[in-house]
């Protein structure tokens, strides 16, 4: 089994998240690719969540210029994880992007996973926005700790390889 794990991380987080999610599959025997999506103009670390243009095209649902998704081709893969950030509650501007642009695109299963720091189900809202895209959502789970969180993602990771 082959699997595309696509994330955006600003703050480290979710790439955290997303170098355990690649070791753990792996040792499941699962071939792994990791595709880090990132805007073309990458955005300021100072005043993260009050800069203007992370407030703008977040919002907003922009669609904005990506890197770091190419040699990603949908048809090689098994199935699809991605991961984002929440920010104000919506997926990352990047993963935004992705999701629009591959929408028609990815045909496996698609599985996802968010992380936020307040505990309000995040998750369930992607779903249906990746559901409403076309995309054959199997799951999708907030992370809000990885130490906490990590029963829950395990408990995905293991279901992943028998879909």
């Amino acid at each position: 089994m082959k699997i595309a794990v696509i994330y955006y991380s600003k703050t480290g987080k979710t790439k955290r998240l997303v170098e355990y999610i690649s070791h753990k599959l792996k040792d499941l025997g699962v071939k792994v690719d990791v595709f880090t999506v990132k805007p073309f103009r990458e955005y300021s670390s100072k005043l993260l969540h009050l800069n203007p243009r992370i407030l703008y095209e977040t919002l907003l649902s922009r669609n904005i210029s990506i890197k770091g998704d190419e040699g990603f081709e949908p048809e090689r893969y098994d199935a699809v994880i991605i991961a984002t950030p929440i920010w104000w509650g919506m997926e990352a501007p990047p993963i935004h992007s992705f999701i629009q642009k591959y929408a028609s695109l990815i045909k496996t299963p698609t599985y996802c996973i968010v992380t936020a720091d307040l505990p309000i189900d995040y998750a369930s809202k992607l779903l249906k926005i990746l559901k409403t895209q076309g995309y054959r959502v199997k799951e999708c789970i907030q992370v809000t700790e990885l130490e906490k969180d990590r029963g829950r993602i395990d408990a995905m990771l293991d279901r992943i390889p028998r879909t």
